[in-house]
C-alpha cells in the first residue's frame, strides 16, 4: 500500500513539474529590464527628462497617500550606509539621499543603471551606482546598515539566495525592508478575471510594454507577469 501511494505521490509530482513553465535565466531578466524600464509607456513625459522622473514620483506618492510609510526607511538617518538592491530608475535611491544617508545601489540591467546615474546628475543625488546581481551582490559581508529591495527578487531565478546576500552585506543589528508579489485573496476572486475580461471588451487597459493583453488574463501569476510586461519571463505560480 506505501509503494502504490509514494508511486502516486512521484506521478503527481511529476504531472505538476510538466505544468510549471521553467525558471527565467538571469539573461532573460537583464534584457527584459533593459528593453522596459519601470515606468515605460505609462509617462507622458520622455524617458529619462526631468519630467519623466518627477511624474514617476508624484504617482508613486500618491499610490502611498503623499507619503512614504516609516517601514521603508526605519532606523535610516543622516550618514546611515544604506543599499538599494534593483534600483530601477531611481526613486528609492532620491528617497533615501533626501534622508542623508550614504546611498549605495545595483541593478542587473545596464539601463537602469543610466537611468538612475541620470536621476542623480538631474536632481543632485549622491550615490554609488553601479550594476549588481541580487543572487550575488557586488559587496564585502557586513558593510550596510540598511537594505532596501522592493519588488525585485521574485523575478531572479533563486529568491532565497537573494536573501541570503541581503543577510550577508548587512552589518549586525542593520535592518531590510523588501517586498514581493503576493498572492491575495483578491487575485485568487474568480469575481476579478470576470471584471477584467469585462473591462476589456470595454476597450478599457494599460498602455506600455505590451500590458494591453494585461486583462484576458485567467490566472494570478499571467495577471501579475503581464502587469510587468507580456515579455517579462513566466515564473512558478505565486
Amino acid at each position: 500500500m506505501l509503494c502504490r501511494v509514494m508511486r502516486l505521490l512521484r506521478f503527481i509530482r511529476l504531472r505538476m513539474d510538466e505544468r510549471m513553465p521553467p525558471k527565467p535565466t538571469l539573461e532573460e531578466i537583464r534584457r527584459f529590464w533593459n528593453k522596459n524600464p519601470i515606468y515605460l509607456g505609462e509617462a507622458r513625459a520622455d524617458l529619462g527628462t526631468r519630467d519623466f522622473f518627477e511624474e514617476h514620483a508624484a504617482m508613486t506618492f500618491h499610490e502611498f497617500s503623499g507619503e512614504i510609510p516609516s517601514i521603508y526607511s526605519r532606523g535610516v538617518r543622516a550618514g546611515t550606509r544604506v543599499l538599494d538592491i534593483g534600483c530601477g530608475i531611481g526613486f528609492w535611491v532620491d528617497h533615501f539621499n533626501r534622508l542623508g544617508a550614504h546611498v549605495t545601489a545595483c541593478d542587473v540591467a545596464e539601463s537602469a543603471v543610466e537611468l538612475t546615474r541620470l536621476r542623480c546628475r538631474l536632481f543632485g543625488l549622491h550615490a554609488d551606482v553601479r550594476l549588481g546581481n541580487a543572487e550575488e551582490l557586488p559587496y564585502p559581508d557586513e558593510c550596510f546598515d540598511h537594505v532596501n529591495c522592493q519588488g525585485v527578487i521574485h523575478h531572479t531565478p533563486d529568491t532565497i539566495r537573494c536573501i541570503q546576500e541581503m543577510h550577508r552585506v548587512l552589518k549586525p543589528n542593520g535592518t531590510a525592508c523588501f517586498s514581493v508579489y503576493f498572492k491575495t485573496v483578491y487575485l485568487r476572486s474568480s469575481l476579478l478575471y470576470r471584471t477584467i475580461a469585462f473591462l476589456a471588451r470595454s476597450w478599457v487597459y494599460l498602455e506600455g510594454r505590451g500590458r494591453e493583453s494585461m486583462l484576458w488574463a485567467t490566472r494570478p501569476d499571467e495577471l501579475v507577469r503581464l502587469y510587468d510586461g507580456i515579455e517579462n519571463p513566466p515564473r512558478e505560480s505565486l
